[in-house]
């Protein structure tokens, strides 16, 4: 089934995020189990799969293309730059569909980027096609690792080592709406998932550490009594009289702070 979606812009270099209207489309097709092309029949404009959750990537990734290919005086066509873009983004994408519903990674949506806009109507065409056959699932061994974070300037404590384990699996960020990118980071290093604690409440056993920004170490003192890695945003220390472990609890963290633990059979070996 074929589906045309117009896609209004309202910059010179935007990015719309058209997952919903993609699954409303493959939903409204009847296809249970298929694919789902996507081509944007645009010489300045472009579509990807990429991270829809944090709305402060959109910026960050024009710009890095507005570095990678600017304009520049030498050439002859007036928009040359945002051609250039638009070729390195692509102009096409394939969707897995199951249950009706496209295939996404837990972060991951689709984005239609406008690279010399405004322009209205721009088109992002779809056809989504049925496969046949039974689906078969085959279990991969999920990989995890350790995952070490120290303090950033001005912080306290650490290293803290965060190690997954069969029971305790998941990253919760306690000062949502979105997860702190921090609390990402660990779990992309780590093989494990991040959520958002106000909204989803694992059992304490499941939880493999606690990001979080404050300065109220009440907030702080059950997870570091319950032995659960705490890693603060904020650059404080705690109350003198707390009895608390700098392997525990870590403080002033940003993402560069977070390193993966090299495996033994990784390491490199020393020069002979």
């Amino acid at each position: 089934m074929f589906f045309e979606i117009e896609v209004n812009t309202h910059a010179k270099r935007e990015v719309v995020d058209v997952t919903d209207v993609v699954r409303r489309c493959i939903d409204e097709s009847g296809v249970e189990n298929g694919l789902c092309f996507l081509f944007v029949p645009h010489a300045s404009a472009s579509v990807t799969v990429n991270e829809n959750t944090d709305p402060d990537l959109f910026p960050d990734m024009i710009s890095a293309m507005t570095h990678v290919a600017p304009q520049r005086p030498e050439y002859g066509h007036y928009n040359s730059d945002a051609h250039v873009q638009a070729s390195l983004f692509g102009t096409c994408q394939t969707l897995m569909v199951r249950n009706r519903q496209p295939v996404l990674g837990h972060w991951q949506g689709v984005l239609f980027f406008e690279w010399d806009g405004p322009r209205s109507p721009r088109r992002l065409l779809l056809e989504i096609i049925p496969t046949t056959g039974t689906v078969r699932r085959i279990k991969a061994e999920k990989v995890v690792s350790t995952v070490q974070v120290v303090h950033g300037p001005q912080g306290w404590g650490g290293p803290v080592v965060v190690a997954p384990s069969t029971d305790a699996d998941v990253v919760v960020y306690l000062d949502g709406p979105n997860v702190h990118n921090c609390a990402r980071h660990i779990a992309d290093l780590a093989g494990v998932i991040a959520i958002e604690g106000a909204t989803a409440s694992p059992g304490l056993g499941q939880v493999l550490a606690v990001v979080i920004g404050t300065d109220d170490w009440g907030r702080v003192r059950p997870y570091v009594e319950e032995g659960i890695p705490v890693v603060n945003t904020i650059a404080v220390s705690p109350p003198q009289s707390a009895d608390v472990s700098a392997t525990s609890y870590v403080t002033g963290v940003r993402e560069c702070d977070v390193h993966k633990v090299a495996r033994p059979d990784t390491a490199t070996a020393p020069d002979a």
